[in-house]
């Protein structure tokens, strides 16, 4: 099983879009797979209980979509040189050993400006490291996302289109 995670609370995003693509593409190749968008966590995002391993709803998307999944697909936009806030929150709340260790992981990062959050993916890639993920060392960093796709979530570029299925075609022999 196969959890792609879109990385961030903000509605509407081009992480969403990109994460969409993503989803589709694995649906097409038959792949067994939970979409989770941190937009979810919305009505959840702060919680003075939510560091506790009896939390409810950090134990329910815990159990939901990572306990069973043996890979996590990130789709992660730039936030301030990083990564959300909300993701690294979610991580930081959840019990990484029940539910993180010894899976694998691939990143995508998502920049409206040129480097398609390299620092982001960098981040996050130490973060998952240090949980027992290992990272496929391929990483797509996806460069002014806000020119690549289209209302339809159609590839305006073909070579990005190729990149995608290229990337998800190695995450899945990984």
């Amino acid at each position: 099983m196969i959890t792609l995670i879109a990385g961030t609370n903000n509605k509407n995003s081009h992480t969403e879009k990109l994460a969409r693509i993503y989803y589709q593409a694995l649906l097409d190749a038959k792949m067994e797979v939970n979409y989770l968008s941190l937009t979810s966590l919305n009505l959840y995002v702060i919680n003075e209980d939510m560091y506790d391993n009896n939390d409810k709803e950090i134990s329910r998307i815990g159990d939901s979509y990572f306990l069973n999944s043996d890979k996590l697909l990130f789709v992660v936009p730039e936030y301030n040189g990083s990564f959300p806030g909300i993701l690294k929150l979610l991580i930081d709340a959840m019990d990484v050993k029940k539910y993180l260790y010894f899976k694998k992981a691939a990143i995508v990062g998502v920049a409206t400006g040129r480097a398609g959050n390299l620092r982001g993916i960098d981040h996050l890639t130490s973060i998952l490291q240090h949980t027992k993920i290992t990272v496929m060392p391929h990483i797509l960093p996806v460069s002014s996302v806000h020119l690549e796709i289209d209302e339809a979530l159609e590839f305006k570029n073909q070579r990005t289109k190729m990149a995608l299925q290229h990337h998800l075609k190695q995450f899945l022999t990984f």
